[in-house]
């Protein structure tokens, strides 16, 4: 018998007359059925979605949902009879790999004895769905579904480079989804080859990030995709994904989660933040976050983690909720996967004090580290945009001080901390709505959060697609106008505070908009006053509206001379006659007329104490400008003093005790 091979598009008996086929041959031929489908799992086409965007929606070619199948029969796993590259067959539920045998079928259809032994088993049964790429065009992969050992379908995609080398961490990874595969060399080769040769004409892409893509026409989350888009966006991620979900309903969580936070405005302004997340990429607005520090003596129980949970259930269930305690490189991917929502961290004290600053700047930044492949090639940058809502029972400033370490501007402008005290006695709370404690109301909320959540995000961000292009002009300008109000009384406010009021100003008009919506239930205002008490709790708490290295270096100055004014000899030995000597001189106090108190600081004391870490002319302008240093008549930072035991006058920094102390 002659080799196999293709036949021509159209080719029927009457071809094979004309080319000298026997009626003999023809009928050999056409018993011949490589494929032995099981008839009760054959593969449907009009079952199966095979990635087709208006076949999957749950709802009507109106809605903006767009949804994977849920976990039933739709998706075949048996492949189609053109699917399978050649040399690959369906055999005992299975697919496995047969060399082309050159005596081909005996004379009743069926494969000799010789060949059977001859099929290499390669690995259950799965299809490969569509070919992957990411948003930029590039790493390639193949989307397949199949079922795991308990029967359920699943979808995974493996990705080409996963494929390179021995490929043992993506058997790995197949066999923990419940698809484990042949071990020996042959049966590993051939599942290499079959996925590199099995490219079905469908596309799909592949996202690493939760939130916006498809030029923002689609927002997808682990579960599901929102809005509309021309091919499958599938999520693909390492590890655990966070815990975006629905349950129960959000009318019931208007009632029983949204009205409790009237009349609570960390409670209030903590919903409203899940719901501004989504609004970054609208607004082109930057990342940042704000970190809820007790501030009562007990501030363990003042209700930090209760409005974590309140705003968690905006987006999914209590899981959603993630910790402190981990690694920056395992941050970066919690970031990652919560990209365009809300990250919600608890228990700030749970990080390494070395490591806090630099990860809550990293998560404002929105840009993790670059890190190197053992191959010497750098891995592609974690990128995200997203807010975060933490908390603890210290600030971020004092948590580094722990191990003598300083915060910079930055940092504090990317995690505004807002006392977590309301000032009613009520720790978080300052309404109970009729509940005999704040102890009582917590539990109220925490189990309110846990039997409804997640509804109210899909319903806004399905809100936010409607109208983007409107909806995001009137972001920008009821943001505009927040700022210009909580601004309107602050004096010198300064750009890091316009930073964070933008921001406070976000939250505001996304809870605001929420309202609108009808997805809250709050009386109109109560998101934006709600915001505009936490930015006013903010700015008292920071010590008011100048820079942060401004409020850090007056402090530093206050704090040397509070410290070490015994380091400071009495000019005139007549205050200091029975006084032993100074050790370590810092320079010379006298006392004048008025009773004021004037401190001659030394040069090198000045510049290696007094203004350490700043810069020197940078910090004269601010000394002088506060009133703590007298400058020369010369116009320079320094005087020139007759001190004691010196021939000449001296060079010396100037302060007046009246605007630094008050000493006793």
């Amino acid at each position: 018998m002659s080799q196999q091979r293709d036949l021509p598009s159209g080719w029927d008996a009457a071809d094979a007359v004309a080319d000298g086929w026997t009626a003999a041959r023809l009928a050999k031929v056409a018993r011949w059925l490589p494929v032995s489908p099981a008839p009760a799992t054959h593969h449907n086409p009009e079952r199966c979605p095979d990635l087709r965007p208006d076949t999957r929606s749950r709802k009507g070619a109106n809605d903006n949902e767009t949804t994977k199948t849920e976990q039933d029969d739709a998706e075949s796993v048996i492949p189609g009879p053109n699917e399978l590259p050649s040399s690959f067959y369906v055999e005992r539920g299975a697919i496995v790999f047969r060399k082309p045998h050159e005596d081909g079928i005996d004379e009743n259809g069926k494969i000799p004895r010789a060949w059977e032994g001859r099929s290499i088993y390669v690995s259950p049964l799965f299809r490969v769905l569509a070919v992957t790429r990411d948003e930029r065009g590039d790493d390639f992969g193949r989307l397949i579904v199949f079922k795991d050992l308990d029967q359920r379908y699943r979808r995974e995609v493996i990705m080409d480079r996963e494929r390179a080398g021995q490929g043992d961490a993506l058997r790995a990874r197949l066999a923990a989804a419940g698809l484990e595969g042949a071990n020996n060399p042959d049966a590993r080769r051939h599942f290499s080859e079959l996925l590199r040769r099995w490219a079905p004409k469908a596309r799909a892409r592949s996202v690493t990030r939760t939130g916006w893509t498809m030029d923002g026409l689609a927002f997808v989350l682990p579960d599901k995709v929102l809005g509309r888009h021309s091919e499958d966006v599938i999520l693909v991620t390492e590890g655990e994904r966070p815990a975006f979900g629905t349950r129960g309903t959000l009318d019931e969580w208007r009632k029983t989660v949204g009205a409790r936070c009237v009349g609570n405005s960390r409670l209030t302004f903590a919903v409203s933040l899940a719901f501004a997340a989504p609004c970054l990429q609208l607004t082109d607005a930057e990342s940042g976050g704000f970190h809820l520090v007790g501030s009562s003596v007990d501030a363990s129980s003042s209700g930090k983690t209760t409005v974590q949970r309140v705003a968690a259930s905006v987006c999914g269930s209590p899981e959603y909720l993630q910790r402190w305690r981990a690694t920056d490189n395992a941050i970066e991917g919690l970031a990652e996967l919560h990209n365009d929502s809300l990250l919600i961290l608890d228990e700030l004290n749970q990080m390494d004090p070395k490591a806090a600053g630099e990860t809550a700047h990293m998560l404002g930044n929105g840009v993790g580290k670059s890190r190197m492949e053992r191959t010497a090639v750098n891995r592609p940058v974690k990128r995200w945009r997203l807010l975060f809502l933490s908390s603890g029972e210290i600030g971020l400033a004092e948590h580094m001080a722990s191990v003598s370490r300083k915060t910079r501007a930055g940092q504090e402008v990317r995690m505004a901390e807002i006392p977590a005290d309301a000032g009613a006695g009520l720790g978080v709370f300052e309404n109970l709505h009729g509940h005999a404690n704040g102890a009582v109301f917590a539990v109220a909320l925490k189990d309110a959060a846990a039997a409804h959540y997640g509804h109210p995000l899909l319903s806004f961000v399905n809100a936010l697609l409607k109208d983007r292009a409107g909806i995001t002009a009137a972001i920008k300008q009821h943001q505009a106008g927040f700022v210009a109000d909580v601004l309107r009384e602050v004096d010198a406010a300064g750009g890091q505070v316009r930073r964070v009021a933008a921001r406070f100003g976000l939250v505001a008009v996304a809870g605001e908009l929420a309202t609108l919506e009808g997805i809250t239930g709050w009386p109109e205002g109560a998101a934006y006053q709600a915001a505009k008490r936490c930015f006013n709790d903010w700015l008292g708490a920071r010590g008011g509206a100048g820079p942060t290295e401004e409020r850090a270096l007056l402090a530093q100055v206050r704090l040397f001379f509070e410290r070490h004014s015994n380091r400071l000899r009495w000019k005139s030995r007549v205050m200091d006659d029975h006084a032993p000597e100074v050790a370590l001189l810092a320079g010379f106090k006298e006392q004048l007329a008025d009773g004021g108190i004037v401190f001659y600081v030394l040069p090198e004391t000045f510049k290696q104490e007094v203004i350490a870490g700043f810069h020197k002319d940078d910090a004269n302008r601010v000394l002088i400008r506060n009133g703590l240093l007298r400058p020369g008549s010369d116009g320079r930072a320094s005087q020139k003093v007759r001190l004691p035991d010196r021939p000449t006058p001296a060079r010396v920094y100037v302060f007046h005790l009246d605007t630094i102390t008050n000493e006793p």
